[in-house]
């Protein structure tokens, strides 16, 4: 217990750091959108190289990213019918669905990085595959249809192709089709420079917290929905399909991720409530501070 709160210590840190650098003025939204960028364009890629390219396949791991595809859309549902319940204005719901159903697996990826190492980036990657495809598909049409727009499935089908991570996915194929693996050596200086471009995520999440709207009903509801509904349908999945060891530890922790910051990117793309969108990211980020460890304690 000792030894992996101690590995836990420094994101805890991290995103202490970010909070207490934005009330003291010296770190701004600014900052915590260039820090996601890079997460995006060098910290995913660097990790996906190292470890998908020392990586034996397994027949497990096809399952995992239809785990995630399956949390996405079951989200759905719930969460239009609670919106409707609490009568949300049309933007403000979507920006609720949407939020709903993106799962925050950047918030997910160094706890699993700290306690697990590169298996555990291995197993939450690829559940985040398949988190991706519905995100930049079905959750990309919802946010057009309520942001009264219409959904760009060319712009949408670019999105995918040109994303750093799919593309270092694509260059590790290649890669090790023709036999072109990079040395051990630099494997693990692009792993351990990866991983730290990663806590980038966590100071961000600092950044963008606001505890303004915490006890407004929407926000109240989405706090209760993404760990309720996401440990009920995490448990649900490992009971139905009888998962154990680390498939088992990756399903329910991404089921139980906080609201995804791609909210805030469709938000603001589609017209939706944007500001409503920024609340609730950052506020299910600071409950999953407390219940993420905790749940890695009684996974471990």
């Amino acid at each position: 217990m000792i030894v992996i709160g101690l590995k836990l210590l420094p994101i805890v840190l991290m995103f202490v750091l970010g909070f207490v650098g934005r009330q003291r003025g010296y770190l701004e939204t600014r900052h915590a959108r260039l820090f996601l960028k890079l997460v995006a364009n060098l910290g995913l890629p660097c990790l996906i190289i190292a470890a998908f390219s020392r990586i034996e396949f397994r027949p497990v791991y096809i399952s995992l990213p239809l785990y995630a595809a399956a949390t996405v859309v079951l989200m759905w549902p719930a969460a239009l019918l609670i919106g409707k319940f609490l009568h949300m204005a049309p933007r403000t719901l979507g920006s609720f669905i949407v939020g709903a159903m993106i799962l925050n697996l950047s918030f997910i990826y160094p706890y699993m990085i700290a306690v697990w190492g590169s298996e555990g980036f291995i197993y939450v990657a690829l559940f985040d595959f398949g988190h991706s495809v519905v995100i930049l598909t079905l959750v990309s049409a919802i946010a057009c249809r309520y942001g009264h727009d219409q959904a760009r499935w060319v712009y949408m089908l670019k999105r995918i192709i040109t994303f750093p991570p799919f593309i270092a996915l694509f260059y590790v194929i290649l890669s090790r089709q023709l036999g072109l693996v990079l040395p051990i050596m630099i494997l693990d200086g692009i792993y351990w420079l990866g991983y730290l471009v990663m806590l980038l995520v966590v100071v961000a999440m600092g950044i963008y917290l606001d505890l303004h709207r915490l006890w407004s009903r929407q926000v109240l509801a989405i706090l209760l929905l993404k760990p309720g509904l996401g440990l009920l349908i995490g448990l649900g999945l490992t009971t139905v399909f009888r998962l154990d060891g680390m498939i088992k530890t990756t399903v329910i922790l991404g089921c139980m991720a906080p609201v995804g910051f791609n909210t805030l990117i469709y938000a603001q793309r589609e017209r939706l409530d944007t500001e409503f969108a920024a609340h609730i990211a950052s506020l299910t980020v600071l409950l999953g501070l407390f219940y993420v460890p905790l749940l890695i304690f009684i996974l471990y």
